[in-house]
């Protein structure tokens, strides 16, 4: 049955990848195995969702799945997915919520705070607020919303990514009511107030949805820029660059 990709993230402890799809887990398996998508349990609390955020905590190799959204409303629930659970035990929403119901953020996973940090999103409107989710502390005491603040009104549909070399994680582009052509770095390990900066280069042609991923043996991060512009009518091709951000020597 052709399905609406929400998010996937790779498990390395099982035969495959997890990935999240129109309200239904499913698991990847080996090809001598049976097919490469197979359902693993119940389906989410929450049918349909989209634009929400997936990260995997290194330490555990559990799956949260972040806020989202449907046709009608947005969400602040965090829902936790442990592959290593018994058939059908594998889905558990926590106590704790986002600050606010909340969409189409960018989201990274830093095995050295051992947390998730959540950039902006799309609430109605683009979002300023940095949030950090933590696991390892008791229920009800997970969420904190950091005095960082990302720059101008926020912004949403920003890609990310990790340099595993420094721990600073890079957002690129996205969206604050225009594309916001800049790139932004966060330091997890720095004192609050001063974990965010600017970069003085700027990326161009910018659009949004943007995808990132760091490549570790070019030590450079990889974006994606897709993008349909609204005069275009439905079922128009869509724009899409891949550019290269040398971080080190400030180049795009």
């Amino acid at each position: 049955t052709p399905i609406y990709l929400q998010a996937a993230v790779i498990d390395p402890r099982a035969t495959g990848g997890a990935a999240l799809s129109d309200g239904v887990a499913f698991r990847g398996l080996r090809p001598v195995q049976g097919p490469m998508n197979k359902a693993i349990g119940p389906t989410l609390p929450l049918v349909g969702y989209y634009d929400a955020g997936l990260v995997q905590d290194s330490l555990t190799g559990k799956v949260y799945l972040i806020g989202g959204r449907d046709a009608s409303y947005l969400y602040d629930s965090i829902v936790e997915i442990d592959p290593s659970q018994p058939f059908g035990q594998e889905i558990n929403t926590l106590p704790d919520r986002l600050p606010i119901p909340n969409g189409g953020f960018a989201v990274a996973w830093d095995p050295v705070q051992h947390a998730a940090y959540i950039f902006g999103g799309a609430a109605f409107e683009a979002v300023d607020k940095i949030v950090r989710f933590e696991p390892g502390r008791p229920a009800g005491q997970r969420v904190e919303t950091l005095p960082d603040r990302l720059p101008g009104s926020g912004r949403a549909y920003t890609g990310i990514a990790r340099d595993p070399r420094t721990g600073l994680m890079y957002l690129f582009d996205g969206i604050a009511g225009f594309s916001v052509p800049t790139i932004l770095a966060f330091n997890p390990s720095a004192p609050s107030g001063n974990r965010l900066q600017t970069l003085p280069v700027t990326i161009p042609d910018s659009y949004s949805p943007t995808y990132a991923d760091w490549y570790d043996r070019g030590n450079k991060a990889y974006f994606f820029d897709t993008y349909t512009p609204h005069y275009q009518s439905p079922g128009s091709p869509r724009v899409f660059d891949i550019i290269v951000a040398n971080i080190a020597d400030s180049k795009i």
